[in-house]
């Protein structure tokens, strides 16, 4: 994929900040107890654990996003081109 290096290479960093917020999310997430009292009452008195563990799972579902689509977005166009240099 010679033509879309910067592409694959933003997909790729973008999958490494997936991962890297998901494991923040895991480790916020165990590190405050706040899972039986948000289960037994709905509600827990760690705002900001809560905060950050929503920020860091929302940032992760994100950044896996983008960087799928990236990552087929710059397929589908290599296709395309590879497609339409043979035919000339």
């Amino acid at each position: 994929m010679p033509y879309f290096e910067k592409v694959r290479k933003l997909s790729n960093v973008m999958f490494a900040v997936c991962a890297l917020s998901l494991i923040l999310t895991v480790i916020i997430a165990s590190s405050s107890s706040f899972f039986p009292e948000l289960i037994m009452y709905n509600f827990t008195n760690d705002l900001r654990g809560t905060i950050f563990t929503v920020v860091f799972l929302l940032l992760s579902l994100f950044t896996l996003l983008i960087a799928t689509a990236l990552r087929y977005i710059a397929k589908d166009t290599k296709d395309y081109v590879d497609r339409e240099i043979k035919f000339k």
